[in-house]
């Protein structure tokens, strides 16, 4: 759990300091937590890391990927839940 916060931080220290310098380097970096977010192979740690991720962008970041997914995402959760409970 630790190395995903240590990511997290990462993610938006490096955003906030070369984002400004890189026109395309926020985009780039959300895309990436997005597709962690929700690859139905990815393990919900993984998840939860591209979820904390988009979080530590900002409130912004979290109401323009993560709300409008919000079905997929938990759908997923269900899924590894029904997974684990077979």
């Amino acid at each position: 759990m630790k190395k995903k916060k240590e990511q997290k931080v990462t993610y938006s220290t490096i955003s906030r300091s070369w984002g400004e310098s890189y026109a395309n380097l926020r985009p780039r970096i959300n895309k990436t937590l997005i597709h962690a977010m929700l690859d139905p192979a990815k393990p919900l740690a993984t998840h939860y890391g591209g979820i904390r991720g988009l979080a530590a962008l900002g409130v912004e970041t979290i109401e323009l990927y993560v709300l409008p997914n919000i079905a997929g995402i938990m759908a997923a959760l269900q899924s590894d839940i029904n997974s684990d409970d077979s």
